[in-house]
């Protein structure tokens, strides 16, 4: 019956990965025949205006245009920039070449830590739209794409160009839901390249990957893209600025500043996330609170209602410390009430009366703080929120105005922290202008750094695996010629006597084995790397 129902729930798994994958591309997929239709009917699909054309396939749609080529041969018959080029595609070739062995390399390690460390994080990992990619990261998913073959098919245009390789045309495409570039060398021309030439444009294009993942990832760094966006943007001190909000949390805005969570201080993006972090490793330890307030001082006016489960209202239940007479003795216990939340947290903390929502950890480090008490003051009493595992009553310090009129305002936030962390996205940057803040939205620089990392991620990936050694791969074309170079211009190795049909056979025999084994062990990451 157990084996039933984890294959039951295994497929069901399946079953729902699969919805996801395959509806939402035949969604789209049908609604480009539709609009393909509409376009026949009115005389507008296919326009060929200025060696341009659109073509539509059943599952493709490609774009395609020569009005490029005139850049492509200016670019690469410049009297400077070829003399630049040539050097720049032979660095191009030596990258490409330890690249190839790299690859194959990390593949066979990157299989390794998945065997041995399944739940480790992995050099490599898959990015799979509907598994473990986000639906509101598909646009830096598939921009990052698109930027990234955009260049890898611009270094493959500019360097046939150099070797003297006419340039047919350059398009874009959309295959299933992915998009790509693509340009189109006249193969004839191709074939007769020399070695040496054909490696320089094979590797062109993951040589040009690798400078936009390197371009990308110092833009990301903390000493270099601040000072490139600093124009229109300034990187904010001590605090982090909320670029965008889910309308359900009302008393945080855009633009606020936010730079404490409870009593962790947050100074930038990294110690934002790391006050979460905290809360998770205290096992989502809660705060109590000294305050001056006696809500029990009037009995006839507290109810218990709030702490329900079922309770969907603006009051919080609470827990204080109360003895209780039994049997003639007196018995500590917890007295629980409902309350306003606003109107009982305080900046000052005392011992949770609550002892396992709090872990020894958490405990220290709150006892360190200087606005805690072992003992509430006289006239004050320790009150403890009284909510479900793992919800925590957060307090955020928000700074609002400049200069001398700053002023710090507290919003809370009672439930689970990590939503809190999910539907407030902040940033380090802000525009630096007030009356560009009405043009520019607040998330604009959150917007570029995901683009930025996701470049970095996807091009840093197409500049190592598109050079693998494999069928249809950039390494393909660079491992045959490879070969060709050892077995057939290198006598060296098999004498001038040797059989020049026999090192001619060589060629293909080799190249086979070694793309067979690199396509199997490529396959078996990517199988494996979904599974686990």
């Amino acid at each position: 019956a157990c084996m039933t129902s984890s294959l039951q729930g295994f497929l069901g798994g399946v079953g729902v990965t699969l919805y996801n994958a395959l509806f939402y591309p035949f969604l789209f997929w049908a609604g480009v025949h539709l609009l393909h239709r509409v376009a026949i009917a009115l005389g507008l699909f296919k326009v060929e205006e200025g060696g341009s054309q659109l073509e539509l396939g059943w599952i493709t749609i490609s774009w395609f245009t020569t009005g490029l080529n005139k850049t492509f041969r200016w670019l690469g018959q410049h009297p400077l920039l070829s003399k630049f080029f040539g050097v720049w595609f032979n660095v191009g070739v030596v990258f490409g070449v330890f690249g190839m062995v790299s690859c194959v390399i990390l593949l066979a390690y990157n299989l390794y830590h998945i065997l041995s460390l399944p739940e480790e994080v992995h050099p490599l990992t898959p990015i799979l739209p509907g598994v473990n990619l986000p639906h509101n990261q598909l646009v830096y998913y598939f921009a990052a794409i698109f930027i990234s073959g955009f260049f890898h098919e611009f270094g493959h245009a500019i360097a046939a160009v150099v070797e003297g390789l006419p340039v047919e045309g350059f398009g874009f495409f959309i295959t299933l839901a992915y998009p790509g570039a693509f340009v189109s060398l006249q193969s004839c021309y191709f074939e007769t390249l020399s070695i040496p030439s054909t490696l320089r444009v094979v590797c062109a294009g993951v040589w040009h990957n690798a400078v936009l993942a390197l371009f990308a990832f110092l833009l990301l760094q903390p000493a270099v893209g601040p000072f490139v966006a600093s124009p229109l943007f300034e990187n904010v001190n001590d605090g982090v600025i909320v670029s965008y909000v889910d309308e359900v949390y009302t008393e945080i805005t855009p633009y606020s500043k936010i730079v404490q969570v409870n009593e962790c201080e947050v100074k930038d993006y990294i110690s934002w996330v790391t006050c979460f972090l905290k809360i998770k490793e205290s096992n989502f330890s809660v705060l109590s609170y000294c305050s001056e307030l006696d809500p029990l001082a009037k009995e006839q006016e507290i109810s218990q209602d709030c702490c329900e489960a079922s309770y969907n209202g603006p009051l919080m239940c609470w827990s204080v410390p109360d003895v209780v007479s039994l049997d003639g003795l007196a018995k500590e216990t917890d007295k629980r009430f409902c309350y306003s939340a606003r109107a009982l947290v305080t900046d000052s903390y005392c011992p949770t009366s609550t002892k396992d929502r709090v872990s020894e950890e958490f405990e220290k480090s709150i006892e360190s703080s200087p606005h805690y008490y072992q003992t509430c003051p006289t006239g004050s009493k320790c009150y403890t929120p009284v909510l479900p595992h793992p919800e925590v009553l957060l307090q955020i310090k928000l700074e609002e105005g400049d200069g001398s009129t700053k002023t710090i305002t507290t919003a809370l936030s009672a439930g689970h922290p990590f939503h809190l962390y999910q539907s407030v996205h902040v940033t380090e940057f802000q525009v630096r202008f007030s009356w560009l803040r009405r043009f520019i939205p607040s998330h604009f620089p959150s917007i570029i750094q995901q683009l930025l990392q996701y470049t970095c991620s996807i091009s840093g990936a197409l500049a190592i695996l598109n050079i693998a050694p494999v069928y249809l791969l950039d390494g393909e074309h660079a491992c045959k010629k490879i070969l060709q170079y050892l077995f057939l211009q290198q006598r060296r190795y098999f004498g001038s006597g040797h059989d020049l049909t026999l090192r001619r056979g060589l060629v293909p025999f080799w190249s086979g084995i070694i793309f067979k084994l690199t396509l199997t062990l490529l396959l078996l990451n990517i199988i494996i790397s979904v599974s686990v």
